[in-house]
């Protein structure tokens, strides 16, 4: 038997979303994989709960809302970019303390359907690297930064995040970015 950690964020908005995300998953997995879902809960209503604990149906798995403090997350609310980049994005990058027990995760934005049983990319080696991303096939943003990767399908491993103490680490860099430059941080 296989076990696959998946994380999301979302808000009650993308709640739907992330069911339909967690159906494509559990529709293609392998039967001896064994699934845990981990939802970072940016407000979800129990109604939207409900559905996405209906989804057990489809292959049995381990469902984990995981509440979010928006107080833990008020020096994010310094950083600003595009109106539609959300406090959520940065959900991510405070894995290790949300999640303190969970070593490694495949972390996917509520906008995608998978279409493969995820054992083989959760377990892609990440050697001394805290994360494994996918080239953006947008040109543009290859051009400018041609190590830019889709943030949105990600393998993380936790544990070399907790050790390289990279939740700070980040948080310091956004701040000192926008302190540095006295602008607005845009996305590219």
């Amino acid at each position: 038997m296989s076990s696959v950690n998946v994380c999301f964020a979302s808000d009650n908005n993308y709640a739907k979303y992330a069911g339909v995300v967690i159906a494509s998953i559990l529709y293609n997995a392998k039967e001896e994989t064994d699934l845990t879902f981990y939802i970072l809960d940016g407000g979800i209503s129990e109604e939207h709960k409900s559905e996405i604990y209906s989804l057990k149906s489809i292959k049995d798995c381990e469902i984990n809302f995981v509440p979010i403090n928006e107080e833990d997350f008020e020096d994010y609310k310094k950083v600003k970019t595009h109106k539609y980049i959300t406090l959520a994005t940065y959900y991510r990058l405070k894995l290790p303390t949300l999640l303190p027990n969970v070593n490694r995760v495949v972390y996917l934005d509520c906008d995608i359907v998978v279409n493969d049983d995820l054992t083989e990319l959760f377990n892609t080696t990440l050697t001394s690297e805290a994360f494994a991303g996918v080239h953006d096939i947008n040109k543009k943003m290859v051009e400018k930064n041609p190590t830019y990767v889709n943030a949105g399908v990600l393998v993380i491993d936790l544990a070399n995040m907790r050790q390289q103490q990279l939740e700070q680490k980040f948080l310091d860099g956004l701040l000192n970015i926008k302190k540095q430059f006295n602008v607005e941080i845009k996305k590219l």
